[in-house]
């Protein structure tokens, strides 16, 4: 026996939208005698249309549309044979099935926040990533990837693009966290200038507990980590420091990485 099945789904929206996101688990299965012989997505507005199979088996369609619009037509036409009487009975989804048809996917998580921290992490990884690069990773093609960036950047949640350089590689191989214990009531901004006097000083805060701050330097060797010091602990208003050297790093990598 030969079935020709065809759905369509309609959305509209109360105000238009700029672009649409979707995945729909629409493709016949072969399971039970049955056997999916084809199968053809397509939406209007037009919407580019790709693919993946799920941890079941199952062929999911991911599909983005990103011309303006306030109603989406998404119509699936497929052709399936099968035998007059199914093997196996119809069934309702165990809580694994169920629970795992409800999981984001590379290529529909969620929501925008989802899709946005996975373009920061993919851009974080390596700068120089192309858009098609991390479309491939988030599941967007490279002009969608595009207009996801400009708007971080423009939110100010991506603040620009940079190298990371490693100092052992320029020759500095000291390391050390350094306690700052400051007299009075002495400000954050009043340490924040005088730490950033000192070149040396790649990372600084305020931190909990008995010390005021906790400043992170790098130097080439212990006698440019001493003068280092020394400089910092003329600061008028330090009263002591106290230091931790580090003897190996475990673990270094950027936020959301």
């Amino acid at each position: 026996m030969r079935l020709r099945i065809a759905h369509t789904t309609t959305f509209r929206y109360d105000e238009p939208v700029s672009e649409a996101y979707m995945e729909m688990r629409l493709t016949p299965l072969n399971a039970g005698g049955q056997r999916c012989e084809s199968f053809r997505l397509t939406t209007d507005p037009p919407g580019e249309v790709r693919s993946y199979v799920d941890r079941f088996g199952n062929r999911i369609r991911h599909f983005d549309t990103l011309n303006p619009h306030d109603r989406l037509l998404v119509s699936a036409r497929s052709e399936v044979s099968t035998p007059e009487a199914f093997v196996d009975p119809v069934r309702e989804l165990s809580p694994l099935d169920a629970f795992d048809y409800l999981q984001p996917t590379p290529y529909a998580p969620d929501n925008e926040a989802v899709r946005n921290l996975a373009l920061s992490c993919s851009v974080v990884g390596d700068a120089r990533t192309s858009y098609a690069d991390i479309g491939a990773t988030v599941g967007l093609s490279a002009s969608a990837v595009k207009r996801r960036v400009d708007r971080l950047r423009a939110s100010g949640a991506i603040t620009g693009f940079t190298v990371t350089v490693d100092p052992s590689a320029l020759g500095w191989t000291t390391e050390a966290y350094v306690e700052l214990y400051c007299q009075g009531r002495t400000s954050p901004a009043v340490i924040a200038e005088a730490v950033s006097r000192h070149p040396e000083v790649v990372d600084a805060c305020t931190v909990s507990g008995e010390a005021d701050a906790l400043i992170h330097v790098i130097a080439a060797d212990m006698k440019h980590f001493e003068d280092v010091l020394e400089r910092i602990g003329a600061e008028t208003f330090i009263v002591r420091t106290k230091s931790v050297l580090v003897l190996s790093r475990l673990l270094r990598r950027e936020a959301g990485g």
